[in-house]
């Protein structure tokens, strides 16, 4: 359980996020399954924040990453587009 003055260190970070987008990729099979709803939570409270989130995955399906995001009323859509640039994601 965090302890509040970790709370309050964290919040002084909000303001300089609110707003931004954050580019996240899920690699398929990297994290198990209830590793990956725990951090789609995490995502959750960053998106009320005001945080834009763009989420992919990388060699899995779409339609399980866009599920999770529904369980955890992530807004969402799919769109399906290979990365054809591999500077992209490293």
């Amino acid at each position: 359980m965090p302890q509040q003055n970790d709370v309050r260190e964290v919040l002084q970070y909000i303001p300089q996020f609110r707003g931004k987008i954050f580019f996240v990729l899920i690699e398929a099979g990297l994290l198990p399954e209830p590793a990956v709803a725990e951090t789609l939570l995490d995502l959750a409270v960053l998106e009320d924040l005001g945080v834009k989130l763009v989420l992919g995955v990388l060699g899995g399906d779409l339609k399980d990453l866009y599920d999770w995001t529904l369980e955890c009323e992530i807004m969402a859509a799919r769109v399906s587009r290979p990365i054809t640039d591999p500077s992209a994601v490293s």
